[in-house]
Formats: structure tokens, C-alpha cells, sequence
């Protein structure tokens, strides 16, 4: 009977370890996420400089991967690189997502330009496949961010309750 139970909390104690491990590996892989979406960003900028006026989105749209709002949001992350810093400094960990939105609350709300409306397209007339696959994918991704950033944060909150309650 005593060496179930020694067996049962050496085996917790091992569970413990893993889910500790596990979840600092996300903590540094939400950092390393920002950190290669910053590199992705500065290197983003460094086509836009070299490049002649308007050509940039074409060449986005050609060689990029990406979407031309995923290139978009990567260049604001190099261009605010700071203020993200600044952010990540307060944070223990900081995903993509976590940066943009707090690059939003930095930013005066804008208003909508009424001479700038979006012309609705005429009746029957439907958005093009490939894009709204597009945004579909983009979309998806950064819900998948988003939920790997609160079930990160939900763990630390946890890990960090367990150590003041230890």
C-alpha cells in the first residue's frame, strides 16, 4: 500500500515536471513567434524602402506567402517595434496577436472617411474564391493564436497559483 502511494506521487511529481516543461516551451514559443514576425517585419520594411512607389504590394502579392494583410500587420509590428518591446517588458509572454492588439489601443480611433466609401458590388456579383480563401485562412489562424495564447495564459495563471498556494 505505501509503495502505490509512493509510486502514485513519484508519477504525479513526473507529471508535474512535463506539464512545467510544456508549458514554459510555450511561453518561449509565443516569444519566439514575436520574434520572427518581427524579423519577417523588418525585412518586409527593407523590400518596401528598396522598392519604387506602388510597386510593394505587387511584389507582396507575388513573393509573399502570406496575405498581403498578414505582410501588412508583420511591417506595423517592425514599424512599432518599440511600443512592443515596451509591451513585452509588462508581459510574460506576448504572442502575435497580443501585440497587434495592443498596438491597436495605442492608435487614435480613426473616422471613417465618407468620400472613401467601399463601392458595394452590383447584384450577383460575388467576392473572388481566392480571396475570401484568403481571409478564411487568416482568419482561422489567428483564432488558433488566440486560443493557444488564453490556454497559455489560463496555465500560467494556474502554475502561478499553485506556487503561492505551495
Amino acid at each position: 500500500m505505501v509503495s502505490q502511494v509512493l509510486d502514485k506521487v513519484e508519477h504525479l511529481d513526473k507529471l508535474a515536471e512535463r506539464i512545467n516543461e510544456q508549458h514554459r516551451a510555450c511561453g518561449l514559443a509565443l516569444n519566439s513567434a514575436l520574434d520572427h514576425a518581427l524579423e519577417v517585419g523588418r525585412l518586409l520594411d527593407e523590400v518596401k524602402t528598396a522598392l519604387p512607389h506602388k510597386e510593394y504590394g505587387p511584389w507582396v502579392e507575388a513573393n509573399f506567402a502570406g496575405s498581403v494583410r498578414t505582410a501588412r500587420a508583420y511591417r506595423r509590428l517592425w514599424v512599432n517595434r518599440e511600443e512592443i518591446e515596451a509591451k513585452r517588458q509588462s508581459s510574460a509572454t506576448l504572442s502575435i496577436a497580443g501585440a497587434l492588439n495592443a498596438l491597436k489601443v495605442l492608435e487614435p480611433p480613426r473616422a471613417p472617411d465618407p468620400a472613401l466609401g467601399v463601392p458595394k458590388p452590383p447584384e450577383g456579383v460575388y467576392p473572388d474564391p481566392a480571396v475570401q480563401k484568403g481571409l478564411e485562412e487568416e482568419r482561422e489562424f489567428y483564432a488558433a493564436l488566440e486560443r493557444l495564447n488564453r490556454e497559455g495564459l489560463a496555465e500560467l495563471r494556474a502554475a502561478e497559483r499553485a506556487s503561492c498556494a505551495a
